[in-house]
């Protein structure tokens, strides 16, 4: 290889930053989810909140304790002080969809819902929370990518689309269950 090809080669590679990791990307829109759940907060000086059990139980917790430090809410360390915050988490994953070549639509999502207990006894629901957050990666990051520690890290790669899969493997199914059906009648009839 000569000078010119490795620099013009570690220059492209300077071009094309590394993607984030998914956790990373989730751990993003844990902070987003914080920083809604701080605006329905609002005039809340103090506050408990419990996050429900789930895999991805640590990277809600983590958020929320940062998101409220930084909106001025001091979180309460009794589990049965008042008001106190429940928080599901109903969806967390990531996804990946092939695109042409060797390029994939990434997908990481995050919903939950949350509801305040009141000192008076009362329930205070918000809105379900919901973002999705989209990027176009190479194949060849998937490794980097993914968090096989974390089940709601990593996804299986989409098999390819092709006019194999797509058209010709049905036609011939049709085609061979229609010579079996039409075998299985003229032998019966002989």
């Amino acid at each position: 290889m000569t000078l010119a090809a490795i620099v013009a080669l570690s220059l492209l590679c300077a071009a094309q930053p590394m993607p984030q990791g998914n956790v990373e990307g989730l751990h993003k829109l844990a902070d987003s989810c914080a920083r809604a759940l701080c605006l329905q907060l609002r005039g809340w000086q103090q506050v408990s909140f419990q996050v429900a059990a789930h895999p991805a139980q640590w990277l809600l917790e983590h958020a929320l304790a940062n998101g409220f430090a930084k909106c001025g809410i001091r979180p309460l360390t009794s589990s049965d002080s008042f008001p106190r915050l429940a928080v599901v988490i109903m969806d967390i994953g990531v996804s990946y969809e092939r695109l042409s070549g060797d390029s994939l639509r990434r997908r990481l999502r995050l919903s939950i819902v949350a509801t305040l207990s009141l000192p008076t006894g009362d329930f205070l629901p918000f809105p379900p929370w919901r973002a999705v957050s989209e990027d176009v990666l190479s194949i060849s990051y998937l490794g980097s990518v993914d968090h096989p520690a974390y089940v709601f890290a990593t996804a299986a790669l989409p098999e390819q689309r092709s006019v194999w899969r797509e058209l010709v493997e049905p036609l011939l199914a049709i085609a061979a269950g229609g010579v079996i059906l039409l075998l299985l009648f003229t032998l019966r009839t002989r």
